[in-house]
Formats: C-alpha cells, sequence, structure tokens
C-alpha cells in the first residue's frame, strides 16, 4: 500500500491532491468433507436415498490491483470533491487433489486437478464527486450532493464456482435390506436391472457427471465477459445551524445496484 496526498494552489483555488496504490494478491484453500463415508441418507423420503459425495479440497489464487485520485477544491463557499479508483481483479483455480467416495469409490472417483483459468477478470474505473456550498449568513446553511460508483469484491467463491473439486454429489436410491439404518455395499437400487450399480442407476447429480465423476472440468460454466456488480449511490443533503453548536440537518440517499451475478437454472427452457 502506497498513499499520500499533495497540496498546491491555482489563482484563488486551493487543492489538496489524494492518490495511492495497493497490490494483493493471495491464495484462498477449502477443504470440508461428510466424515469418512462421504453420504448422507435418508430414510423421511419414498423412497429413501442416498447422497454420494466426495470431499472439497479447493485452492484459488486470487489477485488484487486498485489506484486512486481524489482532489479537494476549495473556493470561496465553494468545496469540490473529485476524483476515480480504478481496480483489477481477477483469480485462477489452483491445482489440487482429492479423494475418491470413502464409501463407493468406483461411483464418485478422486480427482488430480491440474488448475484452471476461468478466463475473465473485472477491471473497473469508478467516478467519484461532491459538492458543498455554504451560505454566510447569521446562521449558516449549507447544501450539499455527491453522487458515487463503486465496484463489488471479487471472491474466491465466484471464481471457484465451476471448480470440478468443489461440492460434488450423486443420489441413488437405498433399500436397506436388513434394517440397520446404514447404507451398505448391495443396497443401492438397481434402476436399470443390468445386475450391477452405475451411473445409470443415478436419480440426481450436483455439479458432477455421474457418469464421468473422474473429469477434471465442471458441467457448471463461468461466462468469459463475467463483469463486476456496481452500486451507483447519490446523496443530496442540508445542514442549518440553528444555533451556536447545534445544526439540524436533513440528508437523502439513494443506491442502486446493477449488473447483478445469477445463475440460470439447469436445463431450463422457459421462465
Amino acid at each position: 500500500l502506497v498513499k499520500g496526498n499533495y497540496f498546491f494552489d491555482t489563482g484563488s483555488w486551493d487543492h489538496e491532491l489524494k492518490f495511492g496504490f495497493r497490490y494483493k494478491d493471495g491464495t484462498v484453500d477449502s477443504f470440508s468433507k461428510y466424515s469418512q463415508a462421504d453420504m448422507i441418507s435418508t430414510k423421511y423420503y419414498t423412497p429413501n436415498y442416498v447422497y454420494l459425495y466426495r470431499e472439497l479440497n479447493t485452492s484459488v489464487d486470487m489477485e488484487y490491483t486498485n489506484f486512486w485520485v481524489g482532489d479537494t477544491i476549495l473556493h470561496g463557499p465553494w468545496t469540490i470533491n473529485a476524483g476515480f479508483h480504478y481496480s483489477d481483479q481477477s483469480g485462477v483455480q489452483a491445482a489440487s487433489v482429492a479423494n475418491p467416495n470413502g464409501t463407493f469409490p468406483t461411483l464418485i472417483e478422486g480427482v488430480d486437478f491440474g488448475g484452471f483459468d476461468p478466463g475473465f477478470s473485472w477491471s473497473d474505473i469508478s467516478p467519484r464527486i461532491g459538492v458543498t456550498y455554504t451560505f454566510d449568513w447569521e446562521k449558516r446553511l449549507m447544501l450539499r450532493g455527491s453522487y458515487a460508483q463503486y465496484a463489488d469484491q471479487l471472491g474466491s467463491g465466484t471464481v471457484s464456482y465451476n471448480l470440478p473439486l468443489s461440492y460434488v454429489g450423486v443420489r441413488y436410491d437405498w433399500n436397506d435390506l436388513n434394517g440397520n439404518d446404514i447404507v451398505e455395499d448391495g443396497e443401492l437400487v438397481d434402476q436399470d436391472g443390468s445386475g450391477t450399480i452405475d451411473c445409470g442407476d443415478s436419480t440426481g447429480s450436483f455439479n458432477i457427471d455421474p457418469c464421468n465423476t473422474g473429469a477434471v472440468s465442471s458441467p457448471f460454466q463461468i461466462d468469459r465477459n463475467l463483469s463486476a456488480p456496481t452500486v451507483d449511490e447519490l446523496g443530496l443533503g442540508v445542514d442549518w445551524e440553528l444555533a451556536r453548536d447545534f445544526v439540524l440537518g436533513l440528508n437523502y440517499t439513494m443506491r442502486q445496484r446493477a449488473n447483478i451475478i445469477w445463475t440460470p437454472i439447469y436445463n431450463a427452457t422457459a421462465f
């Protein structure tokens, strides 16, 4: 982080120039596991079913660059603040390894992931401006107005959205043959009657292809043109000095979000 300020004047206009630069990088590691069995089962619904999982083991490298300049200008009853903030944010999915399902390793295989660049970055220039005018009366009146735009910070969760080592699951119907409430080999339902349990017997999945569980890519996709959500803020205010050390103020602030990130419903054809 480097920042500073510089004072100068242009005729009767006084200036205070503020500027700064910040660079930050880091790695976000996440690990999660549903016990050694890697499953969640339920008898609440009919038919009974079990979700088979694989441990979550993700690593994301993040990089942030920021630069800002602002000028505070004083001239008679006027105070003007004007400037901008520049940000460049990006991230990549780093190499990592996830072990197979602890109970049915052939149904959800392990993955040795070499890393992936989602192919997008957020570069934004955000303007800021504010104006204050003071009426030099016996009971001073101050009017203010401002506008600013802010870009969201890029989080590792957005970069890792389609990381194949994040949360994945495959559902199978379950028949508890011995009534011990434990999912065991031979109790998954053979939906297609093939005599073996394979991906054709699955009844649902999340973030994984049941027939290619060892894939180093995800069925989910991130738009390579993805850009940062922004907030536009407009502020208006008035301060009235009714008496010494007693000021009545009224402020109004309006904020509007734009470019919100959303996820379409998988396989949806209409909304």
